[in-house]
């Protein structure tokens, strides 16, 4: 078992590192620098102009408490280990303990960032230092002792463990919090051992963890498809009929930019992925109260949304019927579509900084130069290399 864990271990590393160097290769890395960045001077803003009368120490006991109930075990499972390891079940306690012990250490970066998040909340509401310490020793030994009643759930069948977790661990915070720390121990100790007591069949949810195990892999693929070519997740093509009006605006004389349009609505996750853009930089914008860093965020927004979207071209080409279209007129034509988005997104960014005329104004005109810049852009290389 030791060595059949190892090799899945390796197999899931590979999988992910392959697809993650791809990812921070492109402006990924430097856009989630600049959220951070805007996100911790706002998330300060947001602090300071939280009222009084808020229940501001429940609502961060409650967030807290959930980010370590939702933790999840990897156990590296697959579809025919029903099969073939069901016979091994009694033999798998080396390899539940490696899974639990790599689960917990993944999990760690999230919990040290939960508590360095919420520490600024705790600061504010009058809490001294060692009140700070305090609280981060009862958070990593909530993580802890979590994990353990989370990887019981999985060998015996527990209902509403989640809840379970979430309501002993906001008690045991709020309490260790108030000062009454021997209570808030004692009810640390009931955390553990009550889902041991109450369930002693011992099974193994075999179909519970193999499709944990699926819908990870998968939520992960769809991130990384955001990027990179994912094999499993292209030619799905979906009907949206919602989407239908759209493509009867289009003339059917121009049959590449009518087929750039189809491929756009239909095909991947393309139309979802622009329309989150344009709604998460459109609320942004709706909060950015620097003109400045409003007139940087907008070309931001518009370089992302093209990033993702020309990625429409492999797409076409990598069809074997369209091989008749392959050619500089198929490029342009999803170029122009691409361009005639960005206009779009641009337009509605000018509209959020209404009734502020010369706002509008300049994000309007500086969302059309970047538009026609970053199209005209790869329309140049394209022509260069034909």
């Amino acid at each position: 078992m030791t060595e059949l864990w190892k090799k899945r271990f390796n197999n899931y590393l590979r999988h992910r590192f392959n697809y993650l160097s791809y990812i921070f290769q492109g402006g990924f890395l430097i856009a989630l620098l600049l959220a951070g960045g805007f996100g911790a001077v706002y998330y300060r803003r947001l602090i300071n102009t939280i009222p009084e009368n808020f229940p501001t120490l429940l609502v961060t006991i409650l967030i807290i408490s959930a980010v370590i109930s939702s933790l999840k075990v990897k156990f590296f499972l697959l579809p025919a280990d029903r099969v073939f390891l069901l016979a091994y079940e009694g033999r798998m306690e080396k390899y539940i303990r490696y899974s639990f012990f790599y689960s917990y250490v993944r999990s760690l970066p999230i919990i040290i960032l939960t508590g360095l998040l919420t520490t600024p909340v705790f600061i504010r509401l009058g809490f001294e230092e060692n009140d700070l310490i305090v609280g981060f020793i009862t958070l990593f030994t909530l993580h802890f002792l979590s994990f353990f009643v989370i990887i019981r759930s999985y060998i015996v069948k527990i209902k509403w463990f989640r809840f379970y977790l979430l309501v002993m661990n906001s008690a045991v915070l709020y309490l260790t919090i108030k000062g009454a720390v021997w209570i808030g121990v004692l009810l640390s100790i009931a955390l553990i051992t009550l889902p041991f007591l109450l369930c002693r069949k011992k099974m193994l949810q075999w179909e519970r963890l193999i499709e944990l195990e699926s819908s990870q892999k998968n939520r992960f693929e769809q991130f990384a498809n955001l990027f990179v070519d994912v094999p499993s997740l292209q030619n799905q093509v979906r009907t949206r009929k919602y989407f239908g009006w759209v493509l009867s605006l289009i003339h059917v004389n121009d049959p590449r930019l009518y087929l750039s349009v189809r491929t756009f609505f239909r095909k991947g996750s393309y139309v979802w992925i622009y329309i989150r853009l344009l709604m998460l930089g459109a609320l942004v914008l709706s909060y950015l109260s620097s003109e400045i860093i409003t007139y940087l965020f907008v070309p931001l927004c518009l370089w992302v949304t093209y990033q993702q979207l020309i990625a429409i071209i492999k797409e076409q080409y990598r069809d074997t019927f369209l091989i008749i279209l392959q050619d500089n007129l198929t490029s342009h034509s999803i170029v122009k579509m691409i361009f005639c988005l960005l206009i779009l997104q641009s337009f509605i960014y000018s509209f959020i900084q209404l009734p502020g005329l010369h706002e509008a104004f300049i994000v309007l005109l500086e969302g059309l130069l970047f538009s026609y810049v970053l199209t005209m852009k790869k329309e140049m290389s394209d022509k260069k290399r034909n």
